[in-house]
């Protein structure tokens, strides 16, 4: 019997070890460098907080951005972008500049604290950036590149990120972790 109860107690504790590795391995962040695709879905847009016109050129500074970012789990979560916006309305150029903040939802951190930029070609955005983790993340620095794409290329897993409202824009990204 009491063989029987050194074991039954061993098994509790190894059922509970094993439950923890997961949330464990999740909760900490990747060994750098490490490489990573994601999306985000934009849901929302406020007024920019200036806008005006020069000949064929809109200028919008100030607009915030929120929604939701799929993929990769040290990103998926909320995030939220300002960004400053010069476009030509007739030849669709222009150039794009910005800061963000991705809360991911597996991690007890952000990436914010960097910036974005990059031009407009054909109405559609590419750039790049850079991010800094804090909180879990802190110590770690995220170097993206970003390619606007049709939200109908959004992949089928990530269907309906709006919760039932139009997506606004879709983001493409492709970056890599290292230390900063």
């Amino acid at each position: 019997m009491s063989k029987l109860v050194k074991f039954a107690g061993l098994f509790v504790l190894l059922v509970m070890v094993f439950a923890l590795i997961p949330g464990t391995i999740l909760a900490q962040p990747p060994g750098p460098p490490y490489g990573y695709t994601a999306y985000m879905a934009k849901c929302a847009e406020t007024p920019p907080k200036q806008a005006w016109v020069t000949g064929q050129v809109l200028h919008l500074r100030g607009v915030v951005t929120t929604g939701r970012t799929f993929g990769d789990p040290y990103f998926a979560g909320e995030f939220e972008n300002t960004v400053d916006i010069d476009l030509n309305m007739v030849t669709g150029s222009g150039n794009v500049h910005g800061y963000g903040k991705i809360m991911p939802d597996a991690h007890d951190g952000t990436w914010q604290g960097g910036h974005f930029t990059g031009p407009i070609l054909n109405f559609m955005y590419s750039g790049q950036g850079i991010d800094y983790g804090t909180g879990a993340l802190d110590g770690l620095m995220d170097v993206v590149r970003i390619q606007e794409i049709d939200p109908m290329g959004l992949p089928a897993e990530f269907a309906n990120p709006c919760n039932g409202g139009p997506v606004l824009s879709v983001i493409f990204a492709e970056g890599m972790i290292v230390e900063k």
